[in-house]
Formats: C-alpha cells, structure tokens, sequence
C-alpha cells in the first residue's frame, strides 16, 4: 500500500541539496516573515529593528506624542483624575493599538503570500513536471510553497511545548495568530488552526502530487532534518551571533 505512493529508495546527492535547501529556506522564511511585520511598522512611521528572528519598532509620531502627553499628566493618569489632553491620549492609545494589529498581521501575511504565490505557479507547472522531471526552478517553487507549513509548525510547536510542562494547550503559545485572535476578542484558535490544517493539506498537496513518486522519500527525511538544522543552525547557534 506505501509503495503505491511513495518509492522506499533514497537518493543520497539529491537528500543533500534538499537538506541544504531547507537550512536555507528556514532562515529566508525567518527573515522575510519578520520583514512582513516590518513593511507594516515602516509604513505608519516606525523606526525598526529586525534581529536573526524576531523585530522591534519604535518612535512612530503617534507613539512619540503619546509617551510625551503620558510623561506630562503622568500624576493625573496614575490617579485616574481628569486632564487637558485625556481625551488625545485615548484618541493616540487606539491609533497605537491598531497599528499593532496590522504590524502583527504583516508577518503571517507575507509568509501566507509567498507560499500561495509559488503554489499557484507550481500548479500551472503540474504537467511540465510530470513530463520533464524536476528542474531547479520547481524545486524552488516547493520550497517557497512550503512557506505555509510554518502555520503547521505554530500550532505543533505550541503542543509539544506545554506537553513539555505537563499540561495541554495547543492555544497557549505566542505565535502571531494567537496574538490577533486574542487583540479581536476570537477564540484563540480561530486563526491558528484553520491556517495550519490548511498548510498541512498544502504540504501534503506539494509532497504526493506536484513531487515525483520517486524523490517523496527523499524529500520527506532530507526535508526533516534539514528543518530541524536550519532551526538550530539559524536560531539558536549562528542567527544570535550575526543579527543580535
């Protein structure tokens, strides 16, 4: 039955480059899904800083203008009394909040774009692959398409983490889906696992019908590990050291 969707050999110098291509393609997929959030932040005026996996921003003129009314009716606000520019500041406070939402929205926006993109392009390309054999620019295309196995990831990585502390809440994570979910008032996941039910069918879609019955094996044990080392390579070992 196995064998009717995947062959059991494997392909020892194409599982290299697969594995390089996913140590690759976890730091690119890091790094462009934390200038998704940082496109947003630029775009209403913040200053900003992208690390080797995470962003800061600061210093918009809102957010300027709001630390400068705080600092000056700072005894009125502490006391909750009434002062000259109350009703500015909670004006300021809202225009802060939204700007967070939509900055937090950039990051799964862009990862989400990028993947939909290239699984389009690898979907008009069905046919030529199935005829021709892989070239370099399909294999490209999966890579980029997987880009939606991150939401997969969230949710797994968010389970086996509070599995680690002896409880279970697959909800109980910081990803960026839980984050809007929680800022509109939604049940937590109702954000997180519809994307990442969506990214394992994508996966699963990219790996038994766009890829080769041939490489699957291949791609799937390669494709593993090569996760797993780009994730300790990049964020744990190299990432800290050259983008602190």
């Amino acid at each position: 039955m196995l064998k009717k969707y995947i062959s059991l050999h494997i392909y020892p110098k194409l599982a290299l480059w697969i594995l390089i291509g996913f140590i690759g393609c976890t730091i690119v997929g890091t790094l462009t899904h934390e200038l998704g959030h940082i496109a947003f932040a630029k775009a209403f005026g913040y200053k900003t800083h992208l690390g080797y996996g995470y962003m800061n921003y600061y210093d918009s003129p809102f957010s300027i203008e709001f630390d400068t009314i705080t600092a000056r009716h700072q005894e009125a606000i502490s006391s909750n009394s009434d002062f000259l520019e109350k009703e500015r500041r909670e004006e300021l406070l809202q225009i802060i909040s939204k700007h967070r939402m939509w900055v937090i929205f950039g990051g799964p926006l862009q990862t989400i774009l990028t993947g939909t993109i290239a699984l389009f392009l690898l979907y008009r390309q069905q046919k030529e692959i199935q005829e021709l054999g892989m070239k370099w620019t399909h294999w490209l295309l999966v890579f980029l398409s997987l880009f939606w196995f991150r939401e997969t990831t969230n949710l797994a990585v968010g389970v086996l983490q509070t599995l680690s502390k002896g409880s279970f809440d697959p909800f109980g994570g910081r990803s960026d889906e839980l984050r809007l979910a929680r800022w509109l008032g939604w049940w937590e996941g109702s954000i997180s696992l519809p994307l990442a039910l969506l990214g394992l069918a994508i996966g699963m879609y990219v790996i038994f019908r766009i890829l080769p019955k041939s490489v699957r094996l291949t791609f799937l044990s390669a494709g593993f590990m090569g996760g797993i080392l780009g994730y300790m390579i990049w964020l744990v070992w190299v990432g800290p050291i050259l983008m602190p």
